[in-house]
């Protein structure tokens, strides 16, 4: 009985390529190897995606807080977090201030702009989640608040 070196599938006797992944055969059997590990699963991937919603990234700040994978998400979710809060803030100040001008229109789009940009950043850290990846955020996931 052989098995593909590559993947680990079995193979016929005489067969010259690997029916799964298309690499040649060794000459010699090759015992079976187990399949590459998938992503964290189960509590670690919700924990994960409940980093990047909103206030919810507090719940795996207090809950998971010894795991590297849920603590990585989880800073670049607080750090999604505060730059809404701020943007937030910065917004109703600067929308009183030029409530009389023209300028609290642009200042209106501005925000809805932003706000678009954190739900692309949002989506994104979800998916690195999803897949198991610890990858910074763009723009926002240089700012490291929890190590």
């Amino acid at each position: 009985m052989a098995f593909c070196g590559i993947c680990g599938t079995q193979m016929e006797e005489h067969a010259r390529f690997c029916p799964k992944c298309g690499a040649p055969a060794n000459s010699g059997p090759v015992a079976p190897r187990a399949p590459a590990s998938a992503p964290a699963a189960g509590q670690n991937t919700l924990m994960g995606v409940l980093s990047y919603l909103s206030i919810l990234c507090l719940i795996p700040l207090f809950t998971a807080k010894d795991d590297p994978f849920v603590r990585f998400h989880t800073g670049q979710g607080l750090t999604l977090f505060l730059a809404e809060v701020l943007v937030s803030i910065l917004s109703n100040i600067l929308w009183r201030v030029l409530s009389y001008g023209l300028l609290w229109r642009a200042v209106g789009y501005l925000y809805g702009i932003l706000g678009l940009f954190f739900l692309v950043l949002a989506i994104t850290g979800i998916v690195h989640a999803l897949q198991g990846f610890q990858k910074p955020l763009p723009v926002l996931g240089g700012i490291v608040l929890l190590r």
